[in-house]
């Protein structure tokens, strides 16, 4: 099911958060985030693949209007995180994985 753009927005500003998205060193917009920062397991694809990874729920449409991808840095609540993994979930919204550290 795919939800509509404006509901996305509109569920995104009521239960998340902004987060600033950098591309190396200039600010290249920002964003509402569903922050998920505990880490906790969750199992993707339904084959038994697990993460603890923090995470961030985008609309999939940001994704692709800044250019995130892995590495760019995310500041969320004044904490820095880098993009290490991006999951569309096919509904209009894709899961960032998030590392405290960039990828070497």
């Amino acid at each position: 099911m795919q939800f509509p753009d404006d509901d996305m927005t509109a569920m995104l500003e009521a239960m998340g958060l902004t987060a600033q998205v950098m591309i190396a060193t200039y600010l290249a917009g920002e964003i509402s985030v569903i922050w998920e920062p505990r880490p906790k397991v969750q199992n993707l694809f339904d084959n038994g693949f697990e993460t603890s990874a923090p995470a961030a729920i985008v609309k999939s449409s940001d994704v692709a209007a800044l250019n995130i991808a892995h590495n760019v840095k995310l500041i969320i609540a004044g904490a820095t995180w880098y993009v290490i993994g991006d999951l569309p979930e096919g509904d209009g919204f894709t899961r960032l994985t998030l590392s405290s550290s960039p990828i070497q």
